[in-house]
């Protein structure tokens, strides 16, 4: 409603903002964002994985006690994160690897989306 309010020169009308509400709710959208998911060897190296995330403006979330999923800044919609973390990474003296993300029923590894894997 932001954009209609803006384009008429008035707020929209309550009516008209709450079927919008309505019908945008019942469109059924996911949101995707890209990510990268580092799974140490040594799981003692997650605090400083997640600290050097964080000095290079990336967010870092655990996710239990053996990964970290690790997000680009908004800014970076769009982009992919996997050979920016991955530089990070060398940066530091780690070794990054791609493997395959498990196996999704009905899919093949080559026709998942964002799946880069290299050995």
């Amino acid at each position: 409603t932001t954009f209609l309010s803006r384009q008429g020169g008035a707020p929209v009308p309550p009516s008209v903002a709450d079927r919008l509400a309505d019908w945008a709710h019942g469109y059924r959208r996911v949101r995707l964002r890209r990510a990268v998911l580092l799974a140490p060897d040594d799981t003692a190296s997650l605090p400083e994985l997640a600290r050097l995330a964080a000095e290079a403006g990336l967010t870092a979330l655990p996710l239990g006690d053996d990964a970290l999923l690790v997000e680009p800044p908004p800014d970076a919609a769009g982009a992919d994160p996997g050979e920016a973390v991955a530089a990070l990474l060398l940066a530091h003296g780690y070794a990054p690897r791609w493997t395959a993300p498990p196996a999704v029923p009905g899919t093949t590894a080559s026709s998942a989306p964002g799946s880069p894997v290299a050995g």
